[in-house]
């Protein structure tokens, strides 16, 4: 309601000052056109047949088409004179009878000034012009000129008793057009007094209402800010969920077997046997072999060495356990100078950069970026998968903000489009992203 009556008042005093422009503009308007129309019965500066009146002219463009027509030298530049006079004069706030005066003044100016132009006030239409002008204006008409005729002495008498009854006529007809014109400018004036009043109070109960609404806003504005610092906070926690699980990942790959205890001696300590070594079957003991004599294999021996048995020359102490062969590491090796490889990466598990364990070296199922190697340094991108790319979209934060510099903003089954690859340097035991990939979403 308060916010209706605010419109309203405002309205209102937009709507007085726009009649009030308007008046003025349409008899301006009127007392241009008029003058036009006069110049247009000038036979002496334009010499040839032209149409005295314009019923079609109803707006400043037509008046001028019409000026072209006839060929009206240099009237439309009087016409522009008087546009430009009507804003000035308006613009000086001056009251709407005054303005009128003296655009009138100014008109009849500009086409009887000058010994050039004198002519034109001998015209025929002259008077009629001038009548135009001053009922536009406000002012009383002026009676046509009549035909000059003989002289006749007059008594100082008759003088005396017509003088003062000519005199009563016109100061009676000044002030009845006086009158009017400030009776309309009155109402005029109070009716925008009124408007301005109301438009005064809405404007104070528009400020006693603004200290109410500017802390609702602030309580808004807080409210936004902590939701958006706890977004912040899931993403950060998110993200440091799945860098705690590529780790414990990458730590399980990188993990060594341990050797088993040593088992205890047999209780034959003359035939002991290795750990984790199936016990083979009794066999007979062969002779002791003479010097330079051969002896042959039986059946019961496995061909090859067996399993943790000592090599060739070494010898084990009696009721001592031989250790099981230590597995291959499963870390990744250095890459060498030259070589080119390729590994896949869930995430940017270090935050500035991808661990050497997390690496794969084929592509699984959750895998979001392919790392292209050469020696010290590489390239990444994001995978063309989308299954892999949807998982990204479902968590940007987390999968892509570390490794990625958006050109747009990420979106819902959108498409990931790698639009420069990023670049990576091995520092240690980690491959160190030294460029940000730029990708946009489509």
């Amino acid at each position: 309601m308060f916010q209706k009556t605010i419109f309203l008042s405002l309205l209102v005093t937009r709507l007085a000052v726009a009649q009030t422009t308007d008046q003025i503009g349409g008899k301006a308007f009127e007392m241009t056109k008029a003058t036009v129309e006069f110049l247009a019965t000038d036979k002496k500066t334009y010499g040839y047949q032209t149409k005295e009146s314009c019923p079609a002219c109803v707006s400043y463009q037509t008046l001028n088409k019409f000026i072209a027509d006839n060929k009206l030298t240099k009237a439309d530049e009087l016409v522009n004179a008087a546009q430009k006079k009507t804003a000035e004069l308006t613009s000086q706030k001056k009251p709407d009878a005054e303005v009128l005066k003296e655009l009138r003044s100014f008109l009849l100016e500009r086409v009887t000034g000058g010994a050039e132009r004198k002519h034109r006030l001998t015209l025929k239409s002259f008077a009629a012009y001038q009548n135009q002008l001053n009922t536009l204006a406000g002012l009383a008409p002026v009676e046509a000129a009549q035909p000059p005729v003989a002289e006749t002495p007059v008594s100082d008498q008759e003088d005396q008793e017509v003088a003062p009854d000519t005199v009563a006529a016109e100061h009676s007809s000044a002030t009845a057009t006086s009158s009017t014109t400030e009776t309309s400018f009155f109402s005029m004036s109070l009716f925008a007094l009124i408007a301005s009043l109301l438009s005064l109070a809405g404007v104070g109960l528009l400020f006693l209402r603004k200290p109410k609404q500017q802390e609702t806003n602030a309580s808004d504005q807080k409210i936004a800010e902590m939701s958006d610092q706890l977004f912040k906070l899931k993403g950060e926690y998110s993200a440091a969920l799945r860098r705690i699980e590529a780790l414990e990942k990458a730590l399980s790959r990188q993990a060594v077997p341990q050797p088993s205890a040593p088992q205890p001696a047999a209780s034959q300590p003359s035939a002991p046997q290795p750990v984790n070594a199936p016990v083979p079957p009794p066999a007979p003991r062969p002779e002791p072999a003479r010097a330079g004599q051969n002896v042959p294999r039986t059946h019961t021996e496995p061909y090859g060495p067996p399993v943790n048995q000592p090599a060739a020359g070494l010898s084990t102490p009696e009721g001592a356990a031989i250790p099981p062969a230590m597995p291959a590491s499963s870390a990744p090796a250095a890459p060498k100078p030259g070589i080119k490889s390729e590994r896949y990466a869930r995430t940017a598990d270090l935050g500035d950069g991808f661990s050497m364990g997390g690496l794969l070296p084929a592509a699984e199922r959750g895998t979001i970026y392919q790392l292209a190697l050469e020696g010290h340094i590489g390239t990444y991108r994001i995978v063309e998968n989308t299954e892999s790319q949807q998982l990204a979209l479902s968590d940007p934060y987390s999968y892509l903000s570390d490794a990625c510099e958006y050109l747009n903003q990420p979106r819902a089954n959108a498409r990931i489009m790698t639009e420069k690859p990023g670049q990576v340097s091995l520092q240690g035991d980690k491959w160190k992203i030294e460029q940000k990939a730029r990708v946009s979403f489509m």
